[in-house]
């Protein structure tokens, strides 16, 4: 048989002080009070003025980027979403592939690509790295001279 205990209040006091403590914190992670950089949908992102599309791949895949100066990329935190979209270099940028109308994180364990897709993003996007980037140009030219 069950029986019920009557809340003492002491009981009372501890449940009171441990919600106003929860409700009064803030969360100590910087990273909560940046706005996202990439936007949540593929329609967002297709409207936002700051995200051209660069690039269409042969399977239909979309690469939009979004220009960003070191000092923007400096500050984007590793643990957020943007850094996934996060390429540096000498010009840093966000490249955020789209495809069937949804926003594809190369970083995740299911992209919902198929091997070549990925393949074609990765391609283009190494090809576009090497090509804004002088020091990888200098190091190509010297490995070839060997």
């Amino acid at each position: 048989m069950r029986t019920f205990r009557v809340p003492t209040a002491a009981s009372f006091s501890s449940i009171l002080v441990m919600l106003l403590l929860v409700g009064c914190s803030k969360k100590s992670d910087s990273s909560a009070n940046l706005a996202r950089l990439v936007p949540a949908s593929a329609v967002e992102l297709t409207k936002n003025p700051e995200f051209k599309l660069e690039h269409t791949t042969k399977s239909g895949v979309r690469c939009y980027v979004r220009a960003l100066t070191p000092e923007q990329a400096k500050v984007i935190p590793e643990k957020s979403s943007d850094h996934n979209f996060l390429t540096e270099g000498e010009k840093p940028y966000l490249l955020v592939p789209v495809f069937q109308d949804k926003i594809i994180d190369l970083t995740a364990d299911e992209t919902g690509l198929t091997t070549e897709q990925g393949l074609e993003v990765a391609a283009w996007a190494m090809a576009k790295m090497m090509s804004e980037d002088k020091q990888m140009q200098e190091m190509l030219k010297q490995a070839g001279k060997k």
